[in-house]
């Protein structure tokens, strides 16, 4: 639940204050930044970005959309993690997962397209989502995992043996 309110309060933020691009221009000099990219044009939403002539509009661009796929990922991990413990069935909870990762997408989209200089677009609904399900196959494999390596650490028996 914190996770999902993280998203919200990022959706809230104006693009000014989420921008790295004052970072970069510290961090690299125009001159050398060319270097580093290659000479790509991207075409998203409604947005043009030439990486030779904003290019560090296009590293912010990168940046902004791997951060969608790692925070929905995450957002699936933790939904299928709340989950597990009721005790329903894998593809049940992955279905249910996914629902909750692209319904949160489409709210998060919805509370941008309010914010002061932020924009929505369906693309990242599908961005998002596509990070929900590698997050949801990490979670097939990590929950199971940890729950296994919580009870034993945890069961009874090895609790009174510790004391």
């Amino acid at each position: 639940m914190l996770w999902t309110l993280l998203v919200f309060d990022l959706s809230q933020q104006t693009f000014r204050e989420q921008s790295i691009q004052p970072f970069l221009h510290k961090l690299v000099p125009k001159e050398e930044i060319h270097a580093y990219i290659p000479d790509v044009t991207v075409r998203y939403s409604r947005a043009v970005i030439d990486s030779q002539s904003e290019p560090y509009r296009f590293v912010e661009f990168l940046f902004r959309k791997t951060a969608h796929l790692v925070v929905y990922a995450v957002l699936a991990l933790f939904a299928y993690a709340a989950l597990y413990p009721h005790g329903m069935k894998r593809p049940c909870m992955f279905i249910i997962s996914l629902l909750y990762v692209t319904a949160i997408a489409l709210c998060d989209e919805w509370v941008q397209s309010a914010a002061a200089m932020r924009t929505s677009a369906i693309q990242d609904v599908v961005l998002d989502t596509a990070g929900g399900i590698v997050g949801l196959g990490a979670a097939v494999w990590v929950v199971p995992w940890g729950s296994r390596f919580v009870r034993r650490r945890f069961s009874s028996r090895r609790w009174n043996a510790d004391l």
